[in-house]
Parts: C-alpha cells; sequence; structure tokens
C-alpha cells in the first residue's frame, strides 16, 4: 500500500497567513493534519513541514501516532530548526 504525503507551500510569515485571535494571539491558518497517519510517514511529514514553513500541528490522543509526532518535534528542536515559543 503506497502513501502519498501531500503539503501545500507558502510564506507562513506572511502577515495573511495568521489568524488573530480575540485575545491579540496568532495562530496559523494552515497546519499539518495528522489523523489516520502512520507512525513512520507522520515523522516524515511532521519535519519536512517544519522545514517547509508550518508552525502548526494537529494531533489529538485519539489519532494514536502523539509518540512518532513528539519523537520529529524533538529533533526540530535539539537540531535548533524550530524553538517551542514558535
Amino acid at each position: 500500500e503506497e502513501h502519498i504525503i501531500q503539503f501545500v507551500f507558502f510564506n507562513m510569515e506572511a502577515k495573511e497567513g495568521y489568524y488573530t485571535l480575540n485575545n491579540g494571539n496568532k495562530i496559523p491558518q494552515i497546519a499539518l493534519g495528522t489523523w489516520q497517519s502512520r507512525d513512520d510517514d507522520v515523522e516524515k511529514a511532521v519535519v519536512a513541514a517544519i522545514d517547509a514553513g508550518y508552525r502548526a500541528i494537529d494531533t489529538a490522543p485519539v489519532y494514536g501516532n502523539e509518540p512518532s509526532i513528539g519523537k520529529a518535534l524533538k529533533e526540530c528542536f535539539e537540531s535548533g530548526k524550530v524553538t517551542r515559543e514558535e
């Protein structure tokens, strides 16, 4: 079975790439969806998404892949690709 991962590339730093919440905080308009992603695929997808400028990862315990997402994020934090604050 072949799995295809598709990304929408755009400049996450652009002002229009964010929504401003009522409290003034901003959130990205687009996040990487991880529902039904296999562990090996989601690790690669998270790293590729961070490299592409994504700063929001959609995840939930029910997805069952949080450990793999955490592993990928840890790799990105430790390598300096991204900070927790981002």
